[in-house]
């Protein structure tokens, strides 16, 4: 999988994923089509990183199930920063209980 990410981290880990998730894979199989996958991903001006981490992202995408690629698309619909000040809009955070000090 490195070689065929061309050691791009972030694709090797979401091949990972997968190729965990589907043990009745060899690796010779799993990448069988990578190649053909790159070459539909490819896009003028476009790295090829970039088309190496969309055709991972994309495997990776149809592996979840349908209620999982809705939370993932759910993710990026949060239109307020990450930031304390952004909680009142969120309906607040849940109260976790904090660790008794020692």
């Amino acid at each position: 999988m490195a070689d065929a990410t061309a050691g791009h981290p972030l694709a090797i880990t979401l091949l990972a994923g997968e190729f965990d998730l589907s043990p009745e894979q060899n690796p010779a199989n799993f990448l069988q089509h990578w190649d053909d996958e790159l070459a539909a991903a490819r896009r003028a001006g476009a790295a090829p990183h970039h088309e190496t981490f969309a055709v991972a992202f994309a495997r990776s995408l149809q592996a979840l199930t349908p209620g999982q690629q809705e939370h993932l698309a759910a993710l990026g619909r949060f239109s307020a920063p990450f930031l304390p000040r952004a909680r009142p809009c969120c309906g607040g955070w849940p109260k976790l209980p904090r660790p008794n000090p020692i």
